[in-house]
């Protein structure tokens, strides 16, 4: 279940991450998600989620 919970608030750090960025620089926004997408060993799966939300602005 922590990992779970974990999970989540990753998800929430990363979807806000991307809607926040007030950066032009691609690689150093995916450096920062990369590093939480491995903290919290997420599945494609998992990223294929968060991408949906960021693209319709839900969560």
């Amino acid at each position: 279940m922590a990992k779970l919970n974990k999970s989540i608030s990753i998800e929430n750090m990363l979807i806000d991450e991307i809607e926040n960025s007030s950066t032009n620089d691609w690689d150093e926004l995916c450096d920062t998600c990369f590093s939480l997408v491995k903290e919290a060993n997420m599945t494609d799966k998992d990223i294929d989620e968060i991408v949906k939300k960021v693209r319709n602005g839900t969560r």
